[in-house]
């Protein structure tokens, strides 16, 4: 029989096979080896203790017999499988007992195994160490185009290898007691790598401290103003007493300021609330006005936690006027007219910020109306805003 040496496993050792005695009989008693074939006495009889275990007696002969069989009729790429796997085996240092034209004849006891089953679609592949041992099951389709016959005998050889592992992890000893062609098949012999010692790096000296960065030096503090070209802006809110000649009344204030450094550019409005009036003994008077101001303002050093601001302001305020008149004996008279004039002002204020964006402010305005109001009832006048003071309090905020 020409057996094909095309497979050939690169992990596998190749030593020479010893032949087997054709008429060998007697019980196996272990798993890879049979002492009644291998471990003949000088009387030619097996001399095989009973009490010597099935694994002690599969190492009674350097010899391991690999038992190869065909379940059923075989087809065409299942026979050259089984040449294949014969010619690995015998290369591996194996005797292999193949029952040529009789796939019936049973294994001898003990012996490790590679059945083949062959169907239409399919092989499926046994592969066992020995009685005792969970066999290695695998399932390769012969209608997948890449199915070869190499493929199944690589597929057999490597799940033979997987059972005689499984059961050489048994028994601590049992890898350093196994035959040797068992050692080399299961690759026992092969040193086991060692993981590489990890040197620890030597200790670095701790970095030197770099130079201190002069940009990050010039940096403000969180909530400092920047001095430089970029502004600041301060909003305030509050409300203002206003006197103009005579009761004074309340308004309300609300202000902006773009502080340029040393500059600060405002815009401001107020309305009246509580309309100021004068009280004539023929009649009243009542003025509620509604302004629009611009101040510039020289920003004065006076703490980071202050704002303090001296400058003018000049801006267009209109009034809505209510006169009523009570003549002896008639009937009371109520004329309404509005009245818009040009104001002059000099602007002072004081903030207070103990937080560094929110604080409380406080501001004065001393000025006058360049067109003031004159008002007549019966003998007596008056000129409305000459002069005309104010004293806003509230809230600030700088961002």
């Amino acid at each position: 029989m020409t057996v094909s040496r095309a497979l050939v496993l690169s992990s596998l050792l190749v030593s020479s096979s010893l032949p087997r005695e054709a008429g060998a009989q007697g019980a196996a008693l272990g798993p890879y080896a049979l002492p009644a074939r291998y471990g003949l006495g000088q009387t030619g009889q097996a001399q095989a203790p009973d009490s010597v275990t099935a694994w002690d007696a599969a190492h009674a002969s350097p010899t391991v017999t690999i038992c190869l069989r065909s379940l059923g009729v075989p087809t065409a790429i299942a026979r050259e499988a089984l040449h294949r796997i014969e010619a690995e085996l015998s290369a591996s240092g194996f005797l292999v007992d193949q029952a040529d034209g009789d796939a019936s004849a049973a294994c001898a006891e003990g012996d490790p195994s590679i059945r083949l089953r062959s169907s239409q679609s399919a092989v499926d592949i046994t592969a066992s160490a020995g009685p005792g041992d969970d066999p290695v099951l695998q399932t390769v389709s012969t209608k997948d185009n890449a199915t070869t016959a190499e493929l199944i005998a690589i597929r057999a050889v490597e799940g033979l290898r997987a059972a005689m592992m499984q059961a050489l992890r048994r028994s601590p000893d049992a890898a350093d007691n196994a035959p040797e062609t068992v050692r080399r098949f299961t690759r026992q012999d092969e040193p086991q790598p060692t993981p590489p010692e990890i040197e620890e790096p030597p200790p670095q000296p701790p970095p030197e401290p770099l130079p201190p960065d002069p940009a990050e030096e010039a940096r403000p503090a969180p909530g400092q103003r920047t001095p430089g070209a970029t502004p600041d802006l301060l909003l305030t809110l509050g409300g203002a007493m206003a006197w103009d000649g005579a009761n004074p009344g309340f308004d309300a204030v609300l202000g902006v300021s773009w502080l340029l450094r040393p500059v600060a550019l405002g815009i401001g409005i107020d309305a009246g609330i509580v309309p100021g009036s004068w009280n004539a003994m023929a009649g009243s008077v009542e003025l509620r006005p509604f302004g629009l101001t611009g101040t510039l303002a020289a920003l004065l050093p006076c703490g980071p936690k202050w704002e303090c601001h001296l400058g003018a302001a000049a801006g267009l305020r209109q009034f809505s006027m209510s006169a009523t008149s009570a003549p002896s004996g008639g009937v009371p008279i109520t004329v309404q007219e509005n009245h818009a004039s040009a104001v002059l002002t000099l602007d002072g204020l004081v903030g207070y910020f103990p937080a560094p964006r929110f604080g409380f402010f406080l501001r004065g305005q001393a000025g006058l109306l360049l067109d003031a109001p004159a008002l007549e009832v019966g003998a007596e006048s008056l000129q409305w805003g000459r002069p005309s003071l104010g004293l806003s309090l509230g809230l600030a905020t700088r961002f």
